[in-house]
């Protein structure tokens, strides 16, 4: 099975479960009482199957969880030294 990358149309599944296991949440409701923003808000980046930026910062923010884990499933050093 080919590894899934950014790319691909069905990651949003993958990015949607990684958030939730990352924020031991089990369900829309309960993410966004977690994060602090409504439901609607979930339900919408479901309809739209995309995770909005403001998403990722709240989970970086409230659960020190790196967006770049969120979005591939490791942290990615961006900088070179």
């Amino acid at each position: 099975m080919a590894k899934k990358t950014h790319e691909n149309i069905d990651d949003f599944d993958v990015i949607y479960e990684r958030i939730l296991e990352s924020t031991c949440t089990e369900n829309q409701k309960k993410l966004s009482e977690a994060l602090g923003i409504s439901q609607s808000a979930i339900s919408d980046a479901k309809r739209k199957r995309a995770i909005s930026s403001e998403i990722l910062i709240l989970v970086f923010d409230k659960f020190n969880i790196s967006p770049n884990y969120i979005r591939y499933g490791r942290d990615i050093c961006s900088v070179k030294l």
